[in-house]
């Protein structure tokens, strides 16, 4: 009888161990050309060490792929991505991808607007989250890390010249021509005016491009400015006028190796590029055609959860999403790594405003690119070969922007024909109607 109380009372401890120590283990995907190593294992680390604290029950195991384990050209892990999430394959838990393809990847996802108190997503929608993170009115997704693309500038030489950051983009071409003269003068012809982050891979020169083009709207508050419009005209005439006037050819091609030799012995006084807290506080966001008016696209990437997998899964993974998104967890990570959130109200917290400038960032003039197009990779593809036709091969601006919304039209016209048959459907129904009760 004591014997079998005892092998009992074993059976208990050891049936309450099992499901003490029962863990949900959940596999996130990401890749190294995203950040999936300086930024999300850190994450990912915390996340584990806060669910054990907090006797969560839940370990998140981050699949890297990395250049040994993978191809990693360009386009690959979103190619790959898509082919496993169309399998419905239960792979994957958390998915980390560039917010570019919020509309490849959305149908996949799950809408975290049914996991998260909306508190949560009151944090973000007043910022550009609500355009690159909703698919279908479905919020498929939270930001990671937001991309900005800034303007750097060379302080020293401007306070040498005794000249103000260009507001403008004719202020910009003045300030260069006149600085760089003054150093001809005094025997250093080693400054480079303009070295735009070109050609270092090929959505970079989209993002540029566009960028330029948003800033020749006319008011803070205008919409972007139509492919066929006089502002688009103007900004591709501007621009090839940056490159002629102040900059070159070869710089525009080859600005990767001006990058590089800028560290070694080169100056230059305005660089495009992203932003980097380690390149410094001299800074600002591209000028406008006007005073006042700026701009700054928007990269990056968010995370979400696959819509295949079970409950249990799908509300673990949530867990993680609501830490890593947390207001708590993004201040952390802005006041320690200096990086931009896409959570605004941060920028009126004193204990972040003490490590960032708050003002710069909470008047940036930040777009999306138009990535809710049906093919915005077959968009964007043409969009920058077109420009650089125009900056390089002698093409005319009115043909390059003709062909540019063409294709633009084509890619969204699905957006159009749906609002067509629904004008259509109504149409119908009103005559039936008529005819029935007239």
């Amino acid at each position: 009888m004591i014997i079998k109380g005892l092998l009992i009372l074993i059976f208990l401890l050891s049936l309450s161990y099992v499901i003490k120590a029962e863990t949900i283990e959940v596999t996130a995907i990401t890749n190294v050309g995203n950040g999936g190593a300086e930024v999300y294992k850190p994450i990912v680390n915390e996340f584990n060490e806060y669910a054990k604290e907090k006797g969560l029950g839940i370990h998140v195991e981050l699949n890297l792929l990395t250049y040994e384990n993978s191809t990693l050209k360009v386009g690959d892990y979103e190619s790959s991505l898509e082919a496993t999430l169309k399998k419905k394959s239960t792979k994957y838990d958390i998915i980390f991808y560039d917010r570019i393809f919020t509309h490849k990847f959305g149908p996949y996802l799950v809408d975290l607007k049914k996991y998260l108190p909306e508190d949560h997503f009151k944090l973000y929608e007043s910022g550009i989250a609500s355009k690159t993170c909703v698919y279908d009115k479905k919020w498929v997704g939270l930001p990671m890390s937001v991309d900005i693309l800034v303007l750097y500038y060379n302080n020293d030489l401007l306070k040498k010249y005794n000249k103000e950051i260009p507001k403008t983009w004719n202020e910009l071409i003045g300030t260069s021509k006149f600085i760089t003269e003054k150093e001809k003068e005094a025997n250093n012809s080693t400054v480079i005016s303009f070295i735009p982050f070109l050609n270092v891979e090929p959505e970079m020169n989209t993002c540029i491009y566009y960028e330029f083009i948003y800033t020749f709207r006319e008011k803070v508050d205008s919409p972007f400015p139509s492919f066929d419009s006089k502002e688009a005209k103007e900004a591709l005439e501007t621009l090839k006028k940056i490159k002629d006037e102040i900059a070159s050819d070869d710089i525009f091609k080859n600005s990767m190796f001006y990058l590089q030799k800028m560290f070694e012995d080169l100056n230059f006084l305005f660089m495009y590029n992203w932003y980097f807290p380690s390149m410094g506080p001299y800074f600002t966001f591209s000028p406008g055609k006007n005073s006042g008016v700026s701009g700054s696209v928007t990269g990056g990437y968010n995370v979400g959860i696959n819509n295949s997998i079970d409950s249990k899964k799908i509300d673990a993974s949530v867990q993680f999403i609501k830490f890593v998104t947390s207001k708590e967890k993004q201040k952390e990570i802005v006041m320690k790594n200096k990086v931009f959130s896409a959570i605004p109200e941060l920028y009126d917290d004193e204990e972040v405003c003490k490590e960032v400038d708050c003002e710069k960032f909470k008047n940036i003039q930040l777009v999306s690119r138009p990535t809710q197009l049906r093919d915005y990779s077959s968009f964007s593809e043409l969009f920058r070969n077109s420009i650089s036709d125009f900056l390089f091969n002698g093409k005319a601006s009115t043909d390059t922007l003709k062909e540019i919304s063409k294709k633009y039209d084509s890619s969204s016209s699905y957006i159009k024909k749906s609002y067509y048959g629904l004008f259509i459907y109504f149409i119908v129904y009103f005559t039936i109607y008529l005819f029935i009760n007239v």
